[in-house]
């Protein structure tokens, strides 16, 4: 019975070394896509800041501008950010959103491999652990 049962961890070992291969692989996998996703995300908040201190400085100066159909010139101080982001969030914002969103889901991936591949390796090391008992409980029976 204990010769059978050496046998079938024997084998859940294998197939845990397995699983954990696989998700190594898959977890490079994610990472590159991470790290893909971190420059347009970059790319797109620096553009985001640059429209908006472009906006800033054009409405500080004088320059007509347009928000939801209402002319804006020379908006008080206290709200000129505010402004400025409102103008620029249709045209800017979706791109800077839809950038981190990608790299967000791409994060979340690495870390969800991660405790993934964590779980497996607490049951590999629970099975070699079992094995190694029985390995001892066969040696004594001897």
């Amino acid at each position: 019975m204990a010769e059978l049962d050496i046998y079938q961890v024997s084998r859940d070992i294998e197939k845990k070394i397995s699983e954990l291969e696989e998700l190594r692989i898959l977890s490079r996998q994610c990472v590159r896509e991470l790290n893909a996703a971190e420059k347009p995300m970059l790319d797109a908040d620096r553009e985001y800041k640059k429209h908006i201190g472009i906006t800033i400085l054009k409405l500080l100066n004088g320059v007509e501008m347009e928000l939801a159909g209402i002319k804006v010139v020379k908006p008080p101080a206290t709200i000129m950010i505010k402004v400025a982001e409102a103008i620029c969030a249709d045209e800017h914002q979706l791109k800077k959103d839809t950038t981190v969103a990608l790299y967000n889901a791409a994060k979340n991936k690495v870390v969800s491999l991660a405790k993934e591949m964590d779980n497996v390796e607490y049951q590999l090391t629970g099975n070699q652990s079992l094995f190694k008992s029985f390995e001892q409980l066969v040696r004594t029976r001897q």
